[in-house]
Formats: structure tokens, sequence, C-alpha cells
């Protein structure tokens, strides 16, 4: 251990240790905050060492006047070993100035003699202090030390200001300073430990010795606003400016104003929050260093923590946390984008108490003393604390006649709490009942009386009109000791004077209450309202949850719909399980059929989800069948309609509901429109674009879209299907802009999740593999597992698509484990995994899972544009000589194909056809095939199978000896392969090119109609059937045998076929 090192420990007998062993002046060894070295120095003797122990000793007792005339007499001995101690002593020194109350005692002594009363000028004093205390602070904490001395005010400022005392913490603050050092693109820090072990200073600390970030954004959260909607984010998000927030999309602005309750904002759509914070956390991150520091994590409201989940993961900031649970994990920061470092508070020694009890008593204990506090506390320093003043409180200090000692903490805090007089307890209880308690709402509770002798008992701390308990478990302390009666009268008093805020006023009215009251559960039926607007949905929730308890002996219409939201909230929330609870409970009682219908629609949507399709549909049809209003009973068929529950008869009873009572509604009206289209359309009888598009206009009349309406939620969809690429990549961008506006995080992923397809078919492999991952980066962190299966899916295709077959084979295995239990995600899985077995070369496992995927398409029976492995099925047949099955194949699935319209599965066809007929020898139907299927692609070009068709052109061509034009088709597929990325086919391509054997070097200069010309005249036709091959006429043909006899210096037809041969070389 090294001086520094053994200094950190604030032991005496340390330094003594270390004058027995002998050290090496100024070496610093290993150290989390050190950044330079010092010089070796000479060996430093036992009276050296000393009196550094010596000083560290007047330290102790707090004699700071003596402390500094002892490194300036060091300072002037020109001794060994002097300069060492008099560094390492002005470090102590400066240490303890900074711990010390500046405005009593030896602090305000020191103070005094900077100003000159001793005849020496503060000036000197300070310059001095600079001199010989800068290099030992840059070893521990540079940027902190650096900024504190580089100025004499900074000095001055720090002697005499009141700090927090941080004692034996230094090891644990030097490592979350150099893991923020470390951190040039963001850091994550969090400090655990139980109540009381020194959390909250450490996490001060910290912040007072970073470098001075461009924002340092904090909240430090309490345990009764954990229910009330975004205070933590409004406190976390106070100093920024409502001008930087102005830079924000408008319904992110409007989100974001709204939650953290700034002047004049409107209610926003609560999905933008979090993309509104990550979008202004990225703006402040442009300016400079952001810092978020969060205390008591534990109590942070649910609202601000989804919403910083959400930015965090994001966006790389540094983050502090501190949460009481040791151990337990901090979703804030396992969310954040930088692993975080975990920091676990454990006891303090006996020698950190003793400093600690005289640094904030001002008053040391005896030895025996010391030693009982250590063993009652166990090192906790808050306990430490509160019994150290009932010692000091006692008088007694030693032998047997100490005092018997609180047991707990609790029990301490709960004896200092029964100490305060009535006017003090009553403050002390407003500022553990009340959220963000102010002087002001005190006044208005008649609880201001007491605000000072709570302050001096050090139980509150007032500042800036706040009022803030000194320990978050005073508050406990304080409400186990006032009867409930008494506990609900300041509820009752505190909602009256709160009227004004309708969420925090209905909080503390149901708590005042002791029974179920129906006007409490109006009043908190109007605050879920308003704090749902705010985007709480927790906090609305919890309000929810609380006027359905408020509901007994209410109309029973009113407990269903009060329930309704409940279930709502629960579900939007996240928690399936209670939204479904809630929703049997109302679908199967006996109240009116509005609610029970609405109830059945939604039991309906969260079983879907989970794949219970029968209960599914049997409750969509028992809500159709209630006898409800017309929009509900429009709305059930429309969903078995979705649910492809006899889809025309729905689909027609849905209409005649909405036209029988005159309902104009843009979004049913449209949902009806849409259905039309959609029956049509999953029967393969093809997409009226037109019709579609004027859906969406109907969507929209009169009204704000929003990202999750029915029409434009599906069109991106349809058209890609439809080989409509660009409308639906445009589609699809116009849907996730608006979604990112709003913040529909549950949409956004929905949409990503398209991208990579069309992507892949308009040939841009990076944009795909981007969305890709962007869709799987969602899926994970939003939790929504049925996007997981569709996220590896669509990374296994990238993966095939860019050669990359060990990372395919590992999207599909993950596919495979996320699949969940539908046909659609079956086939899905069936297709890919054909796909790669043909591609490694296992046609018969390919054909295994594309035999399956085959039959759950008749199954399925959609349009043959959703999944489209023919030419894949085709090819792994052939290759298995299983002719009649492709034969068959082909013939069933050529008119699915025309009748939809699906002009990129026509084409895979005809290859399909193609590769057959080459395969039964018929290589004059084979180049048919193969050219309609690329004049098919002309007309819808899909990248990859473009160049497909033209590879297989090439092969075919090389099998008939017609070697130039081989080489053209091939050259042509290798350019297209080559342009999207896709090198394992732009490999085979190059093996295919090097089979054809036509030497780059030729002995001529000859154009591709001469060589054309050329092939035809060595196999013998005449001038005119050579003109008829080639589509020109006989004297063109003559002409270019012209040509072709002088370019290679020959005479006759005979030279020529010996010529080509020699260029060509064997077949």
């Amino acid at each position: 251990m090294d001086v520094l090192g053994a200094l950190h420990l604030r032991d005496h007998d340390h330094v003594e240790l270390l004058a027995d062993r002998g050290h090496q002046g100024g070496q610093v060894v290993e150290h989390p905050g050190a950044v330079e070295r010092v010089d070796p120095g000479p060996q430093l003797g036992r009276a050296e060492v000393r009196r550094l122990g010596d000083l560290h000793q007047t330290l102790a007792r707090g004699d700071l006047v003596v402390g500094l005339d002892g490194v300036l007499e060091v300072a002037e001995q020109d001794v060994d070993g002097a300069d060492h101690v008099r560094d390492l002593g002005g470090h102590l020194l400066v240490r303890r100035i900074e711990e010390v109350d500046g405005s009593a005692g030896p602090g305000r002594d020191l103070a005094q003699r900077q100003r000159g009363t001793d005849g020496e000028g503060a000036e000197e004093v300070l310059g001095a202090l600079v001199t010989h205390v800068r290099r030992p602070y840059r070893l521990v904490v540079p940027e902190r030390y650096d900024r504190c001395l580089a100025e004499t005010d900074e000095i001055r400022s720090r002697l005499t200001r009141v700090t927090r005392t941080l004692v034996g913490r230094d090891a644990e603050l030097a490592s979350v300073l150099a893991t923020a050092a470390a951190g040039e693109d963001g850091w994550t820090v969090a400090i655990g430990g139980v109540a009381g072990i020194g959390k909250s200073a450490l996490w001060d600390a910290v912040q007072e010795a970073l470098p001075p970030p461009r924002w340092l954004l904090r909240t430090r959260s309490r345990a009764a606003e954990t229910e009330l909607a975004f205070a933590g984010l409004t406190d976390l998000l106070d100093p920024v400016p409502d001008e930087e927030l102005a830079h924000l999309p408008e319904p992110q602005r409007d989100a974001l104003a709204a939650a953290t309750l700034r002047a004049g904002s409107v209610p926003g759509d609560r999905r933008a929050v979090g993309t509104a914070l990550r979008t202004l956390l990225v703006r402040l991150a442009e300016q400079g260093p952001v810092v978020l520091a969060l205390d008591d994590v534990q109590w942070l409201d649910p609202a601000s923590r989804e919403a910083l989940e959400f930015a965090l993961h994001r966006c790389r900031v540094g983050l502090l946390v501190a949460v009481r649970d040791p151990g337990a994990t901090v979703p804030v920061a396992v969310a954040a984008a930088v692993p975080e470092v975990r920091i676990d508070l454990g006891p303090l020694s006996v020698a950190a108490l003793h400093h600690l009890v005289v640094g904030a008593l001002g008053h040391a204990l005896t030895r025996p003393a010391l030693v009982r506090v250590a063993e009652t506390s166990g090192g906790n320093p808050l306990f430490a604390l509160e019994l150290a003043r009932v010692l000091l409180g006692s008088g007694t200090l030693s032998g047997d006649q100490l005092p018997r000692l609180p047991a707990s903490l609790t029990s301490a805090l709960a004896q200092r709490v029964g100490g305060l007089s009535a006017p003090a307890r009553r403050s002390v209880l407003v500022a553990a009942l009340a959220a963000a308690p102010t002087v002001g709402l005190l006044r208005q509770v008649d609880a201001r009386e007491g605000v000072e002798e709570a302050e001096e008992a050090r139980l509150l701390v007032v500042a800036g009109g706040r009022v803030e308990l000194h320990h978050p478990l005073v508050g406990p302390a304080v409400v186990e000791q006032t009867p409930a009666p008494a506990v609900r009268a300041m509820h009752a008093a505190l909602a009256a004077a709160l009227r004004d805020d309708e969420e925090r006023s209905a909080r503390h009215l149901a708590l005042a209450a002791p029974e179920p009251d129906p006007t409490v559960a109006d009043a908190l039926d109007r605050a879920v309202v308003a704090t749902r607007e705010r985007g709480a949905v927790a906090a609305a929730a919890e309000l929810a949850r609380l006027a359905v308890q408020h509901s007994e002996g209410d109309a029973p219409e009113a407990l269903q719909q009060r329930t309704l939201t409940l279930a709502g909230l629960a579900f939007e929330e996240g928690d399936a399980a209670e939204a479904e609870r809630l929703y049997r409970e109302v679908f199967r009682s006996d109240g009116a059929p509005g609610p029970r219908a609405t109830a059945g629609l939604e039991l309906a949507e969260i079983l879907w989800k989970r794949g219970e399709v029968v209960e599914c549909i049997e409750a969509a049809r028992a809500a159709a069948a209630m006898g409800a209003g017309a929009e509900v009973t429009a709305r059930a068929h429309l969903t078995l309609v979705a649910l492809w529950d006899d889809r025309e008869a729905n689909t027609q009873r849905a209409i005649e509901v909405l036209d029988a009572a005159g309902i104009t509604d843009p979004q049913l009206r449209s949902w009806a429109q849409l259905s039309v289209l959609d029956l049509d359309f999953t029967a393969g009888r093809g997409l009226d674009a037109g019709a579609l598009e004027d859906a969406l206009v109907a969507e929209r009349v009169g009204r704000e879209w929003r990202s999750d309406d029915q029409v434009a939620t599906c069109r991106p969809v349809m058209l890609k299907y439809a080989d409509h690429l660009p409308e639906a990549l445009g589609a699809l961008d116009e849907l996730r802009a608006q979604a990112e506006r709003e913040g529909n995080v549950g949409q956004l992923i929905y949409v990503i999740g398209h991208y990579p397809t069309v992507l892949l078919r308009i040939g841009d492999l990076a944009g795909a593999e981007s969305t890709a991952r962007e869709h799987l980066d969602l899926a994970v962190t939003t939790g929504q597992t049925n996007h997981l299966w569709q996220a590896h899916q669509n990374l296994a295709w990238v993966a095939l698509h860019a050669g990359r077959l060990d990372a395919a084979t590992d999207e599909v295995a993950e596919m495979k484990e996320a699949l969940q239990g539908d046909t659609y995600a079956q086939r899905a899985y069936r297709s890919v995994a054909g796909a790669l077995a043909l591609h490694r070369g296992d046609a018969e496992l390919a054909a295994d899972h594309l035999d399956v995927w085959w039959q759950l398409c008749g199954e399925i029976h959609d349009d043959p544009g959703v999944s489209r492995e023919h030419g894949d099925y085709a090819e792994a047949l052939v290759a298995l000589r299983r002719y009649d099955d492709c034969a068959a194949f082909l013939q069933a699935a050529r008119p699915a194909a025309d009748r939809a319209g699906r002009v990129s599965v026509q084409a895979m066809l005809a290859r399909g056809r193609a590769m057959l007929e080459a395969a039964q020898g018929d290589l004059d139907a084979a180049l048919v095939a193969v050219e309609e299927a690329i004049r098919l692609d002309e007309a819808v070009p899909i990248a990859v199978e473009g160049a497909r068709h033209l590879l297989l052109k090439g092969q075919l061509h090389r099998r008939r000896r017609e070697k130039l034009l081989a080489r053209e088709s091939l050259e042509a597929a290798l350019a297209g392969f080559e342009r999207v990325g896709a090198d394992s086919w732009a490999d085979r391509v190059r093996d295919d090119l090097a089979r054809v054997n036509i030497r780059p070097a030729a002995p001529t200069d000859l154009t591709a109609t001469e060589q054309r010309i050329a092939e035809l005249a060595v196999q013998g036709l005449t001038t005119r059937e050579i003109a008829d091959a080639a589509f020109v006429s006989p004297k063109t043909v003559e002409a270019n045998l012209t040509r072709i006899y002088r370019k290679l210096g020959i005479r006759s037809r005979a030279e020529l076929g010996q010529r080509l041969a020699h260029v060509e070389g064997a077949p």
C-alpha cells in the first residue's frame, strides 16, 4: 500500500505501520483516479511519516489552523522527504477543509486568518496552499482539484461554504470518476446499498467532483411521488428551457410539455413522451456532455421510468443512479445504451465512523462509545449518527453508564421524531404525505409553524421554497407515530389545498376517505382523464383502480365503465393478464350490453395476440350478437372479418348496420371499405390500388389521421405484397414518420418490420440489414415477443442475400425458437429454412421444408405475393428429379398468380418451368420460358430474382454452346448481383463464366453482331438462314462476313471454324 492509499483510510495506525516498514517517497501505485506519477523521491524515515500521522490526528480533531501551520512549517525545511510530507500533508489538509462546516469552529477561525487577522495576508496563505497541494490533488481526482485550486476565489468559497461530509468512500468516488472519464460515448454507474448507507452522499459528491457537463439533469425521487405522473421527469427536465423543446416535432413537443406541466402546454399523445425525450437528449448531447443523475430510483414514478428506459436505450449520456436495494436490478440502468458499472456500498470502518461523527456533530465519541455505535449500527452511517446523537444527548460517553440504544434505524428516527413538538411533527407529516411539498403548501394546511424546529433537528431540509425530508426513512417514522384519523385528516386538508391539481387532489381525497364514496369516485374519474392526457398510463391506472374501489353503492353501469377504463389502462401499461381478468369480469356480468360488448371485443384482441384464435372468434361473435349500439356491433362484425370468420357475410352485415344507423364515422366507414378490398385481395383476386387510395382519403376526412388508423396501417403491406414496391416504400415512410411524431412505439415496430423485404426486393441490401436490426432491437427492448420471429426472419433473408450462410443459419435457428403457433409463422419459417438449405446445396432438406410451405399456402389460401418461394421450390424438386411433382406444382401455382396479377410470382414460375424443361432435355422450350421470366421481371423488377433469371439464361446458352450469348447473360447477371451486394450469387456466376472459356485476349475485336454471325456461319447455315436467325437482312450478313474475314485474316468458312475453335477452345 502507498502513503496516499494509507491516508485514504484515515487511520493513524496505518501511517505508523508504514514508518516501520519504510517507504519510497513519492511512489504512487495503481489508483483508480491517478493520471500521472510523481518522480521517485528519497526514502521516508519514521520521523517524516510520523509527522504525517501527527498532522492527520490534528486534522481529525478539527484544528485546521494548527494543520495549516504544520504544512507551511514543513514547506520551509530543506530535508530529505520534506516535499513529499508537505505535498501529502497539504492533500490531507485541503480535503479536511472541504469537509468542515465553515460557519463555525475551526473553519471560521481559518476563514478569519485568511482575512489577515493575524498579520499574514489571505493571498499569501492561499497562495502557499495552492502551491503545496496542487500535485497530490491531481493524483486523486485531476479534474476536480485542478478546478478547485486554479483560482484563489474557488479555494475561498470551499473554505467557507457548507458541504456534505463524505467519509470513507474515497475509493468508490475515484472508481465512479474513472468510469466517467473513460466513457467518451457515455457511461452508466449504479450505486446500491441499504437505507442510510450513504448512497445519496456519494451521489452528490460525484456530481460535485465531475468536470462540469453542459447539462446536469437530476432528480431525487420520494415515496410520496411514486404514483405521481411524470414527477421524476418534470424535476429532471426543470433546467431545460422551453426554447430547447421548441425544436422538437410538434407532437413530441406537445407530449413532453404536457407531461412535465410546462406553461401553456396542450395535451399530447402519451406515446410520444419517450420519443420526445430521446430526441431532446440527442439534441442536448450535440451541445456538450449530458449527465442524468437519479437518486432513490426505486421510487421513480413508472411514467418517468418508462420514458427514460425508451430514451436511454437509443442515446449515449452519462447516467448516475442510486438505488436502495443492494444487488437489485435497476431497470433504467439496464436499459441504457452503455453497460452499467455497479457499486454496492458496504459498512464504514470504526475509524471512518469517528470522522463522520466529528464532522457532522462537531464532537468526538470515546472509544467505548464509538465501538458500541459501530456494533449496533453495523457500520451504517445514518444509523451511526442517530446513535451518536442519543449518546451525546445523554451526556454519558464512557464506562458501564452508556444509555440503552435504539435497536434499529427506524426506531432511532422514530425516537427523534417523538421528541418534536406537535407543530414540528405536523410539518414533517406534510412533507411525508405530499408529493413535492413547498413552504407555501405547508402554510395552506397550517403546518408552517414547526418547520424551523424540524429543520434544526435535521429531519427536514428547506431550500428554494421546497421542503424535503432529511432522509426518506423519516417519512415512515412520522406516519407510524401519527394516529390514522390524523393522517386521513391531513390527506383531506391536502386535497382541499391542491384542488387545482386534479391528480394530486383526487389521490389525497381517496386516501382521506375511510370507506367507498361515489363523490370521490367521480373526482378520481376526472383525474384519470387528466393524467392519461399527460401520457402517464401507470398513474392513471392507479387512479382508476381507486375509482373502482370507491364505486361500491354507485350505479352498476358506472362500475362497468370504470372497470373497462381500468382494464384498458392495464393493457396499455403492459399487464395483459390483469386486463384480461377485468374484461372477462365485465363481459360475463349482467350489466348493460354496450360495456359488455366492448369488453368482449377487447378480450378478443388479447386472445388473438396470445394465439387463442377459437376463443377469440367466440368472444367477437358474442359481442356482435349482444344487441349493443350500432358502432360497437359494426366494429364486432369488422373484427370477425379480420379474423377470417365468414368474411363476406360479416362485411355485408357491418355495412348494413352502419347504413341503418346512418353512421358516417370516417374510421368505421373506411374500415368497412377496406374489408371489401381485402376480401378480394386475400382471395387472390388482386388489389384494386385505386380503391385502396380512396379508402385512405375517406379515413382522413374531417380529422387528423393517426399512425394506427386501419387503412393507413394495412395500405403499405398490401402494396408490398401486390408488387407496388415504390408506392409501398413511400407509404411506409409516411407511416413511420407519423408514428415517430406520435411516439407510437407499438406501431413503429410494425412499420419497421416491413421495410427489409421491400428494400431487399428493390436491391438495397444495406438498408434492409439496417432496418432488420432496428426491428430486432425494438422487439427486444419493448418486449413484443410476437415480433421476435419476424425480426430474425428478416435478418435471415438479409444474410442469405449477402451469402453469409453461417449467419443465416443462426438467424433461422433463432426464428424457430421464437416461433408462435399460428400457421402464418410456420409458413414463414419453412420458406426461409428451405431457401437456406437450397443455398447450402442440400436439395433434399430444402424440398422437405418447401413441401410443408406449399401445403400451408394451400391451407391459408391467400395472395401468392405474400409468401413467394416458388422459384426455390421448383429448383429443389428439379434437383431431386421429382419432375412430376414439379410439373404439378407449376400447373397449380400459375393460375393463382395470373388471377392475382402477381407478376413477380409469374416470373419465378416461368424460371421454374425453364429449369424443368432443361432437366428433361428441351433446351429450346427452357430458353423460351426463361426469356419470359426476364420479360416479366422487366415489368416488375425484383433485384436478386431478376439476376437469377439471367444466370439461368446464361447457363442454358452455355449448354447450347452459344458462348458469346452465355457470356452476355452471365455478365449481366454478375452485374445485377454485384449491384446489390449478393456476393455468394456473384461467386456462382464467376464460376459459370470461367466455364464458358472465352479468353479475354482474343486475336480480334469482333463486335457482338459479328461474333453472333460468325458462330451461326460455322454451324453450316446458309446466308438466308443466318439472316433469319439473327433478325437481319442477307446483305447485312454478307457485309459482316466480309469484315470478319478481314479482321481474322481468313478467306473461307472452314478457316473461320478453325479460328473460332482456337479462340474458344473445346466446348
